[in-house]
């Protein structure tokens, strides 16, 4: 073989190895345009899209993303970009079952019925027992509630969003309340060491007539894997969620802990504001109300979980 071959197949072998590098930097400058799951609501980075104002589906049921307690509308919110948007903004979100001009129902017990209109100066007409009642609703693109019962028809002059009602009765069943109390990062080697009577006396106190498990061991040794452990009872090679950057979500198959207890009649909630249990994870699945702000101050968590 000549040298001049040589210097050939050298620059095939170049060619060819560039080509997959292109190939391959393709797809990754495509993927990386799309926002992670722990970026909600962020949803495109580079075309700042976010799910403020718009819709998810999931497990063919859609959920409508709102603005939650905060004074802006989404029309007018002037951060430069969408992670400083993710960083301020807490939203609100629940299933939707209609997104139209009219809508009734009839409600045999209570119910809270969540209404987002998504345009400014919408006028709404609630017609409740054979009375009329118009709505003003100051902010767009943010959920009230309205008690109710019996024949209801909502009119609007602009499309409108819906939430399913929520009933306020409790299964006779059921017990009041049943809560779980998220802290991530914290090591049981740390309480061990300090108590926790002297670390979070409150929570002892509150906890100190059940049961505290002291031989309870993770099948994740972070956050992902270990909270879809939790909330699917799955070890990390059925459930799959354990890598920090592709998007998984729990799969359709797998029903949560939450979808469980809905179809038992509870009403459920999630207040958070962990990155790694976000709606597009899963979490969304089998939930009334998600309310959800990166770094969401621990006192507004506590605070929503009370009220």
């Amino acid at each position: 073989m000549s040298y001049t071959e040589n210097i050939r197949i050298d620059n095939d072998k170049k060619l060819y190895i560039l080509s997959i590098f292109k190939e391959k930097f393709i797809i990754y400058n495509e993927f990386s345009q799309k926002s992670l799951f722990k970026d909600f609501p962020n949803k495109n980075h580079i075309n700042q899209e976010n799910y403020l104002g718009s819709s998810i589906n999931l497990n063919n049921k859609n959920y409508y993303v709102g603005i939650y307690n905060n004074p802006y509308n989404l029309n007018n919110i002037t951060f430069s970009n969408i992670e400083q948007l993710r960083m301020n903004i807490t939203s609100e979100i629940f299933e939707i079952i209609y997104e139209s001009l009219r809508y009734s129902i009839t409600l045999e017990e209570y119910s809270i019925i969540p209404i987002l209109t998504t345009e400014n100066l919408t006028s709404i007409k609630i017609t409740y027992n054979n009375e009329d009642y118009k709505i003003d609703q100051i902010f767009n693109n943010k959920y009230y509630y309205y008690t109710l019962k019996g024949n209801i028809e909502i009119t609007s002059d602009k499309n409108i969003i819906i939430g399913k009602p929520i009933k306020l009765a409790k299964n006779k069943n059921n017990k009041d309340l049943v809560l779980t109390i998220f802290i991530d990062g914290l090591s049981y080697a740390f309480l061990e060491e300090q108590g926790l009577e002297n670390i979070m006396p409150n929570t002892y106190k509150f906890f100190n007539k059940g049961t505290i498990f002291k031989k309870c061991y993770t099948v994740g040794e972070w956050t992902l894997p270990s909270v879809a452990s939790m909330c699917t009872g799955l070890h990390t090679t059925q459930h799959h969620l354990f890598h920090p950057s592709r998007k998984d979500s729990i799969q359709n198959n797998i029903k949560t802990l939450f979808e469980i207890y809905q179809d038992e009649g509870y009403n459920t909630c999630i207040i958070n504001n962990d990155w790694r249990i976000t709606p597009e994870y899963g979490y969304l699945r089998g939930i009334d109300r998600f309310i959800y702000k990166t770094y969401m101050d621990d006192t507004n968590v506590l605070y929503e979980d009370l009220t």
